[in-house]
């Protein structure tokens, strides 16, 4: 991971403009300087970056009150890596035993298994190669949580005649980096790193973009990870147009979506379903937060609950009968706010929308 030194010369770059702060949704309620990110990076280079931090309890509260959206590394005109100083702080933090060890525990078990993973019907790969085009990897929260939602992504793949195949990957390993246990994050992607580049498939699919961000920033892979909008961009001519519906349709972009570097997220999902739906679908107008950050939401509930009430305000305001995002977290988080007959993965709304 990456070095003190380093990321003390990386914060260098930052010019106090406070543009991150503007879009941090966790600043945006407590409203305190020591929780916005340039607050956040100050307090790396007083305590953590000079290598004697002091006050660890304090410290941790301000740092775990991150969601680690990345929004301010998206917004920083200097391009200042505000992940890698995060993630930095929780690691040096996590060793100073400063988490309570029921956080530890969580991310401990959370990480250890992935039930239900690979149990989808017609694996293999091209009866001539033997290679399928995709290995699926939906990530741990829509394995335990959105069952559904796997069978729908199944469905759109044998609809458009795509092989694919599982694999025996585990957990990304993105909880337990942003938790700050390295050492387990560390274990996570040799493990599964192992697991995707043994595979014979020409691609990975990941229904999560938090895996799909991890998978692209913290692997050395043999073969490219395609996230869901990626997929439904590509597939966009044979799967579009679908069935006119009488429901109107918004969607929530995922944070680590919009974080993409190589294709832009938010034109890809408002392109597909502007096709599918056209008059139907009314997109958000900012890209902000539901709340959600994994065991963020746990960890600060109160807290939690006050950004998804902004965001899920943001939504009503769009008039629209169903919320569509593409990460399996949001869907839990909006789920609180609208129910679940009101909240789907783009996967199950493409499957039952335009295959079914």
């Amino acid at each position: 991971m990456t070095s003190r030194e380093s990321l003390v010369k990386e914060l260098e770059k930052c010019n106090a403009c406070s543009s991150c702060s503007c879009s941090c949704p966790s600043y945006k309620e407590l409203l305190a300087e020591e929780y916005s990110p340039r607050g956040r990076m100050q307090l790396y280079l007083r305590h953590i970056g000079s290598g004697n931090p002091k006050g660890f309890e304090k410290l941790y509260g301000v740092y775990s009150k991150c969601l680690l959206c990345l929004s301010c590394k998206r917004e920083c005109p200097k391009g200042v890596d505000t992940e890698a100083v995060l993630t930095h702080a929780r690691a040096e933090l996590s060793e100073k035993g400063v988490p309570p060890l029921v956080k530890k525990l969580l991310v401990a078990g959370w990480t250890s298994f992935l039930p239900g993973l690979f149990s989808l019907p017609r694996p293999g790969g091209d009866a001539a190669t033997g290679v399928a085009e995709f290995l699926l990897y939906p990530g741990c929260t829509a394995s335990r949580f959105f069952p559904e939602t796997l069978r729908s992504t199944a469905g759109l793949l044998k609809a458009l005649s795509l092989s694919y195949i599982g694999s025996k990957s585990i957990c990304c390993g993105l909880p337990a980096l942003y938790a700050g246990n390295t050492a387990l994050a560390k274990e996570l992607i040799k493990k599964n790193s192992e697991a995707l580049n043994g595979a014979r498939a020409r691609r990975i699919l990941t229904l999560c973009p938090s895996c799909r961000h991890m998978l692209m920033s913290r692997y050395s892979l043999n073969k490219p990870v395609v996230d869901v909008l990626e997929f439904l961009r590509e597939y966009a001519g044979p799967l579009s147009p679908g069935k006119p519906g009488p429901e109107a349709i918004t969607f929530h972009y995922p944070c680590h979506a919009l974080n993409y570097r190589d294709f832009d997220a938010r034109t890809a999902a408002d392109e597909f379903l502007g096709n599918v739906r056209e008059s139907g679908y009314r997109p958000l107008v900012k890209n902000t937060c539901c709340g959600f950050g994994g065991f963020f939401c746990a960890e600060n509930y109160r807290l939690s609950k006050n950004i998804l009430a902004r965001r899920s305000g943001e939504i009503s305001k769009t008039g629209a009968d169903k919320v569509l995002t593409s990460c399996p977290g949001c869907a839990l988080q909006l789920k609180r706010a609208f129910g679940s007959h009101k909240v789907m993965h783009i996967m199950d709304f493409a499957y039952k929308n335009i295959v079914k």
